[in-house]
């Protein structure tokens, strides 16, 4: 499963949503974050008449995210296959110059 970059509070919330510690309703300074997990499709959450959220969980997706990223690391630029391909299509062209001559 392709990684997601997450921020230390997105991380800390989905692993309270997981462990059944987060409370009912989101907190006000929480709205951000949980906007981009719900964006992600990881989290979702009930709405209510006046704009707030209730009753995070985890989707399917977000408990297969945690299961194939338990520790919830970041993406690194390593694991993107395109930059990597780049990265060797760059290095056998700066050789082929060389060998050429």
């Amino acid at each position: 499963m392709e990684r997601i970059y997450l921020n230390s509070r997105e991380k800390k919330i989905i692993k309270q949503i997981q462990n059944s510690t987060y409370i009912e309703a989101v907190k006000q300074q929480d709205k951000m974050p949980m906007k981009k997990l719900i964006y992600e499709g990881l989290v979702c959450c009930k709405e209510t008449d006046f704009g707030g959220m209730i009753l995070p969980e985890l989707t399917n997706k977000g408990e297969l995210y945690l299961y194939d990223n338990p520790k919830l690391k970041n993406p690194s630029i390593f694991q993107d296959k395109g930059f990597v391909v780049s990265i060797v299509a760059i290095i056998i062209s700066i050789i082929a110059l060389f060998v050429g001559n």
